[in-house]
């Protein structure tokens, strides 16, 4: 009986590393841009049960990165889809932009996203990364 119950415990996991890889792969491809081109990178939000908690953004900035690169905040409504929210909610799209490239060049953005709360709810920081390859 526990030779088997290792069985079915070793499918399990299988089962739920093949459902967590291609989402942690969708996030983990790398933007490629040319000189002064833009892309968006994820978009940013706070909730709570589907309700933004968001009263404004205090900003983006970088980590480390490529030098050169330049964010900013497009707001708009957003999909919480990590949070399953039937709606859309107030937020905004994460947007890098290429300085003048010469040089190929790639590394990772590292980024912290500020948020300020409604009703008192302070200050918040989220931080993100992804693949850039910068090339002229």
């Amino acid at each position: 009986m526990s030779r088997n119950w290792m069985g079915k415990a070793a499918t399990v996991l299988i089962g739920l590393a093949g459902a967590i890889v291609p989402t942690a792969a969708a996030f983990s491809q790398t933007i490629t841009l040319k000189s002064g081109q833009s892309a968006d990178l994820f978009p940013v939000y706070w909730i709570e049960n589907c309700v933004s908690q968001l009263d404004h953004f205090a900003g983006v900035e970088i980590v480390s990165g490529p030098p050169g690169l330049k964010l900013s905040l497009r707001q708009q409504d957003v999909k919480a889809v990590r949070q399953n929210c039937s709606a859309p909610v107030p937020g905004a799209i994460v947007v890098v932009t290429a300085p003048e490239i010469s040089q190929p060049s790639s590394g990772t953005l590292k980024y912290k996203v500020r948020y300020v709360l409604k009703n008192g709810g302070g200050n918040r920081d989220s931080e993100h990364s992804r693949q850039i390859a910068l090339v002229p």
